[in-house]
């Protein structure tokens, strides 16, 4: 078919590559479509109150990474482990990957590290574990990195880390890309979708007021893609459609509310029902970071940030992402107004 790249992968051959945890004790084919790799953010700062309080200080220390894992944070190890163990020390697979970051005994110790200074390096030491998967993930950013520079690889970095991680850096190589297994996608994108879940809310912008902060928390996101029913209060998630993480027209602004209200706000994510929050304003009386709604595919179906003179930030639809308009001169806009709301500190 064209567009895609044909390649058989053995396990063996990764294996030798770079090791293997969660290991696919099988040759596959690999088919490759160079035009749906998803992509992946790379999250931030832990949010602690989603982990284990043992685990959080080796999280953090442990996604702080170095220079050449730039894409390497703490929300990210702690969805990879999520989703490895569930944060189970005592974790033994069905294939013998061991721990709360799934080690294969032949992997293992390439990566081991006794971080506690216990006297022993051990896959079921927490501690000696998560920072071995900090290190193991940083070589795998850097190396899908250099590949995605010198043109052997098409995709994202923190996708095919994850794959590599899984499969093995080899298969990655071999299908130039995510390899269309269905395990490993699956898991690529079940912890890309849940890295927002881990990542610690921005802090409200400086200055201004809430409307201002709500604003430039959405204009942070500016050329985010459009997902539907991506968005959550933590930042882009991968929605219900597609692998790639991004925003809704009502995502952003929950998102925004939320952090600019340090966390204290939390809005529906129905465009509906953000609706019925805060108060209305009349048209003449818009102020920054009012959410301004429209009757486009239906009643109250889109949901905005204004901005001020006459321009708002919004998710648009499917193929779009994250943009700034002039709304107030366009008749589009005009004609499908249908009302503007305002959210303030101690609403709802």
């Amino acid at each position: 078919m064209p567009g895609r790249a044909l390649a058989l992968a053995a396990v063996a051959c990764a294996a030798g590559l770079v090791g293997l945890p969660l290991t696919l004790l099988l040759a596959v084919t690999v088919l490759h479509d160079r035009t749906d790799t998803p992509t992946a953010t790379p999250g931030g700062p832990l949010r602690t109150t989603a982990v284990p309080d043992t685990y959080q200080n080796w999280i953090i220390r442990a996604g702080a990474g170095d220079d050449r894992c730039p894409q390497l944070s703490p929300a990210l190890l702690a969805a990879q482990l999520a989703q490895e163990s569930g944060f189970n020390p005592r974790a033994v697979s069905a294939a013998g990957a061991q721990g709360i970051a799934q080690f294969m005994p032949g992997t293992w110790p390439t990566w081991a590290i006794d971080a506690d200074g216990n006297g022993v390096a051990s896959p079921f030491d927490p501690a000696d574990a998560i920072t071995a998967q900090g290190r193991f993930l940083c070589a795998l950013l850097a190396d899908t990195t250099a590949g995605i520079a010198d043109g052997t690889l098409t995709g994202d970095p923190v996708s095919l880390a994850l794959a590599a991680y899984n499969c093995g850096l080899g298969c990655v190589r071999a299908a130039g890309g995510l390899p269309a297994i269905g395990e490993t996608r699956d898991y690529v994108t079940r912890i890309t979708a849940a890295v927002a879940d881990y990542t610690a809310p921005t802090p409200p912008p400086a200055g201004g007021g809430f409307g201002e902060r709500v604003a430039a928390a959405a204009q942070a996101w500016t050329d985010t893609p459009y997902v539907w029913g991506g968005g959550n209060e933590f930042g882009p998630t991968t929605g219900t459609d597609t692998g790639t993480a991004g925003f809704d027209c009502s995502g952003l602004t929950l998102y925004a509310v939320y952090q600019a209200s340090g966390g204290t706000i939390r809005l529906p994510h129905y465009t509906g029902d953000q609706y019925q929050q805060g108060t209305p304003v009349a048209g003449d009386d818009i102020h920054p970071g009012d959410l301004i709604f429209f009757h486009i595919d239906g009643p109250l179906s889109h949901v905005a940030i204004a901005l001020g003179n006459g321009q708002m930030i919004h998710a648009p639809r499917t193929g779009k992402t994250v943009e700034t308009v002039a709304w107030t001169t366009d008749p589009y806009w005009t004609d499908h107004y249908a009302g503007t709301r305002r959210i303030t500190p101690n609403e709802p």
